[in-house]
C-alpha cells in the first residue's frame, strides 16, 4: 500500500519518492517509540495508583 501511494505521489510530483527497507525500519522504530512512551509509560504510572485517585489524574 505504501509503495503504491508513494507512487500516486510520484505522478503529481516531479520528485520521485524513495522507499527503501531502511526508511521502512527507521520509521517502525519511531512508531514502536511513540508508542511505548504515550502509551506504555502513563499506564503504567497509573497501575500503581489507587483507581479512584488515577481517575482524577
Amino acid at each position: 500500500m505504501v509503495f503504491g501511494i508513494s507512487k500516486l505521489i510520484g505522478i503529481f510530483i516531479e520528485l520521485k519518492p524513495v522507499m527503501t527497507a531502511g526508511i521502512m525500519l527507521q520509521s517502525s522504530i519511531i512508531c514502536i517509540a511513540v508508542g511505548i512512551i504515550f502509551g506504555i509509560i502513563p499506564a503504567r504510572r497509573a497501575s500503581r495508583l489507587d483507581p479512584i485517585e488515577a481517575i482524577y489524574r
